[in-house]
């Protein structure tokens, strides 16, 4: 193992993309390895604030190694208020609760199904408060729990960036000190369920919004997947006249083409009125936009 380029061991930690070679699209191994990275730098600035808000975390890159694609980074934290801070040696302490805390975090997905398996965000929120108290974190001024609906969102973040992997696939997460665990792929979110389990009041707006199609619905018997604000999305066709037409002569839409159109956007809210994944609904579609020429298209799938 390479040493480190900064003395900081205790915030270092690594992601690892085991792939099939020669096997489907060569970008999902890179795609998963970004998507990673910027999930789990969310995650630790959700798990720095619950100790103190005014540190930040930031990620820098230390290593990549060849083969498998795996990569090493040091989180090095920063504070806007270190006398605000009991121990002088905050650093140490907020960066080994970032690593154990993402370790929790796995390991309590390793085996679940869905979000909404039992007790399960209650279980993090345990095993997060279990390692606050064993790295002293919880003893810093300002120290809160996350909330059930910051852990849902993180655990939606961390199991998207995994769409890319195929069968065969994998990929593992480890600190200097400890096994790598890995990443569950088998988890996913259910966007509904997840809202039922969580919210107390929902609001709903209609807009006008483009979104690129990943995968249609040819039978009309599920729900259609899009690209909006650079995620991944799901809603389901309304326009009954427009969806005729496309299962009759494909209504003009290309493989990489977008839909201009009429949306509803259903955002629920918890009981700290912090809002969860939005429900789309497609009610009117207003115009089929092309793909953009290949080499563009390539350049901003």
């Amino acid at each position: 193992m390479p040493p480190p380029l900064i003395d900081a061991p205790e915030t270092a930690f690594a992601i690892t993309v085991e792939f099939v070679k020669g096997q489907g699209d060569p970008s999902r191994p890179f795609r998963t390895m970004v998507d990673l990275v910027e999930a789990l730098a969310r995650f630790d600035r959700d798990l720095v604030k619950s100790v103190d808000v005014t540190i930040e975390p930031v990620l820098l890159l230390e290593n990549v190694e060849a083969g498998s694609i795996r990569s090493w980074f040091i989180s090095v934290l920063r504070s806007a208020d270190d006398a605000a801070l009991r121990s002088g040696d905050w650093r140490r302490v907020v960066g080994e609760y970032t690593v154990k805390g993402k370790y929790a975090l796995l390991r309590s997905l390793d085996k679940a199904s869905s979000v909404t398996d039992p007790q399960l965000l209650e279980k993090i929120q345990s095993e997060l408060f279990h390692q606050a108290e064993q790295t002293n974190a919880r003893n810093l001024l300002g120290y809160a729990p996350m909330s059930r609906t910051r852990l849902a969102a993180h655990i939606a973040d961390v199991t998207a960036s995994l769409e890319y992997l195929t069968e065969g696939d994998s990929a593992t997460y480890e600190s200097r000190n400890e096994a790598p665990i890995p990443f569950n792929r088998l988890l996913r979110i259910n966007d509904a369920e997840m809202t039922e389990l969580l919210a107390i009041r929902t609001v709903t707006n209609n807009n006008e919004l483009i979104l690129k199609v990943k995968k249609p619905d040819y039978l009309g018997s599920s729900m259609w997947e899009f690209r909006y604000d650079g995620r991944p999305i799901e809603a389901r066709i309304q326009d009954n006249e427009w969806l005729a037409k496309f299962r009759e002569d494909g209504a003009g839409l290309l493989p990489g083409g977008a839909l201009r159109a009429d949306v509803s956007v259903e955002v629920s809210y918890d009981e700290q009125n912090e809002s969860l994944p939005p429900k789309y609904t497609v009610l009117k579609v207003l115009e089929v936009i092309p793909p953009p020429p290949h080499r563009e298209q390539l350049l901003f799938q």
